[in-house]
């Protein structure tokens, strides 16, 4: 099993790499005011319709024992659900925005029609990706959102280049040729499987009469548990999208592009998903849910393998997101500047990237966090996960609303920060109760060793000096002291500012990437060091892994 989550999320890596370079050619194409239609809006029609439609099901389908036997038509059965939920939101989500808008914009309206077909679309392919989760089918995920996604930039790329063809309608038909694929990919790997196995009901039907009455039974506890989790979907969604919902409110679509490429970014960093940045939590989620112990069982050794496994991604992706934190504010607006063009640069953008590269260590922590506590808790666990949800969500959309009208995206960023800091607190108290009575076991294994956050740290101090060096222009706190007549270069000998000021932009630009470099260098060197626990781990849950199945 962690063979294949090292694969999909070494698969992801590349497919969201070659989807950034797609959306990045499509950015360079628009201005941020229609770039912001498709990074914000229609993000969030689809993530409304399609959240709320089969998160539930999915992770309580999840559940189910795939070694019993009709375990796929159990699971089949039950998610089928989600297509009836999804026609109706997306039936309601579209017929709402259709009489927000007006008719002013024929063509807007129509792209919201269109995003709200291809969400349906894209529910109708959930009960076989549910199916696949199950089964733990990685390969077949990937290939299929390979396709998807490239398909989906490829058409982007050509419609918004077309003269005079609007932007939304090249994003509403790339979003239903998306789900289309989509579609296709699992009907065509599990249809036929389905259908020779109907074409045998005889065979099928004696072992299902010997399966125990509890399994047998139990379609209306995995459909209890799928409302509970849709009910903990619905609290998730504001507080996942809440930044975005609060831009759609109250800012305009230049704001809203300003926000589109940071998160496309993060989407690289962590191959998630927004969706997407999602991913991590979803494939640890899949992991501790398809342990013994989460089907009923907490022995002494089931818990020590859950701590052990735990505390491994946790360390992992929080070391992964320390290094965004480290690097993150020095490079952004150089990163923008030469992904995306000066209009992109020029914005509020880098600050808000360079805050998001941040923010992106809780994140990815809370991400883990929260999967395991939601894939491992009981029935009561998480009717309490739901109340401290609510109390949350409540506290961030006041604070959302407040921020985003002082603060803009930035404002944003923070407000998302002291979210996820009560969540990640709440994570912890779960996590150290349920292995308080393992032996050895401390909050503290969840963090990379001192040495390499130290060294994380300094790397953050030489590459901020760096930037205010050698292109303080791009610097907010340079700029502000300028603003109040201090010149932070002027601390330097004048020799110095004399040859700084006589370089091209693109020799500075090169010898600060070159700091960076080697303050990476020397983090990974520091890391491989003190962080060499991490890779025996790897290999000895691989071991334990393989030697069970």
């Amino acid at each position: 099993m962690l063979a294949g989550f090292v694969h999909l999320v070494a698969s992801q890596v590349i497919t969201r790499l070659l989807t950034f370079g797609l959306n990045l050619a499509t950015a360079r194409s628009l201005t941020p005011e229609a770039y912001g239609v498709a990074a914000v809006q229609f993000h969030l029609i689809n993530t409304t319709i399609l959240f709320l439609a089969r998160e539930g099901f999915r992770r309580a389908c999840l559940r189910i024992d795939q070694s019993t036997p009709r375990a796929a038509k159990r699971t089949l059965r039950i998610a089928a659900l989600t297509i009836p939920a999804g026609a109706l939101l997306s039936t309601v989500v579209t017929a709402l925005l259709l009489r927000s808008v007006g008719g002013d914009d024929p063509a807007y309206r129509t792209a919201l029609v269109m995003q709200g077909a291809a969400a349906f679309v894209e529910i109708l392919s959930e009960p076989l990706y549910i199916l696949a989760a199950a089964r733990l089918q990685f390969g077949l995920r990937v290939a299929v959102e390979t396709a998807g996604m490239s398909a989906k930039g490829l058409l982007t790329l050509a419609l918004v280049r077309r003269p005079d063809f609007p932007p939304a309608i090249a994003f509403s038909w790339a979003q239903l040729a998306y789900a289309g694929i989509t579609l296709l990919g699992y009907a065509a790997y599990f249809l036929p499987q389905l259908l020779r196995q109907a074409a045998v009901p005889a065979q099928s039907a004696a072992p299902a009469a010997k399966q125990p009455a509890a399994a047998a039974g139990s379609d209306g506890e995995i459909l209890r548990l799928a409302g509970t989790f849709t009910l903990q979907a619905a609290e998730k969604l504001v507080l996942a999208e809440g930044s975005k919902m609060a831009v759609a409110a109250f800012q305009g679509s230049h704001d809203q592009g300003v926000y589109g490429p940071f998160e496309e970014a993060a989407f690289v960093a962590f191959s998630k998903e927004q969706g997407e940045l999602r991913l991590v939590g979803k494939l640890g989620e899949q992991m501790t849910c398809m342990a013994p112990a989460c089907r009923g069982g907490t022995a002494p050794t089931a818990l020590r393998r859950q701590a052990r496994m735990l505390a491994l991604l946790v360390r992992c992706i929080t070391l992964v997101g320390l290094v965004a934190a480290a690097f993150g504010p020095a490079y952004s607006h150089l990163a923008l500047l030469l992904l995306y063009g000066r209009r992109w640069a020029d914005t509020e953008a880098p600050r808000a990237l360079g805050l998001y590269s941040q923010y992106l260590v809780l994140l990815a922590a809370n991400g883990c966090l929260e999967a395991f506590v939601h894939s491992v808790a009981n029935a009561r666990q998480l009717a309490a996960s739901n109340a401290w949800l609510v109390a949350f969500t409540a506290a961030h959309a006041g604070l959302s609303i407040v921020a985003v009208r002082s603060g803009g995206a930035t404002g944003l960023i923070a407000a998302d920060g002291a979210n996820m800091l009560l969540r990640i607190a709440y994570c912890l108290a779960f996590t150290r109760a349920r292995f308080g009575a393992v032996p050895g076991f401390r909050l503290r294994q969840l963090l990379p060793s001192g040495a390499t956050v130290g060294a994380l740290a300094a790397a953050a101090a030489v590459t901020g000096a760096s930037r205010l060096v050698l292109l303080p222009g791009s610097s907010a706190l340079a700029a502000a002291a300028a603003r109040r007549g201090f010149s932070l270069p002027g601390l330097l000998p004048a020799a110095l500012q004399q040859q700084l000021a006589a370089q091209p932009f693109s020799v500075l630009a090169a010898v600060h990437v070159g700091v960076g470099a080697a303050c990476l260098a020397v983090v990974a060197a520091v890391a491989a060091r003190h962080e060499r626990s991490i890779l025996s781990e790897v290999r000895q849950l691989r071991r334990k892994g393989g030697k069970s199945a």
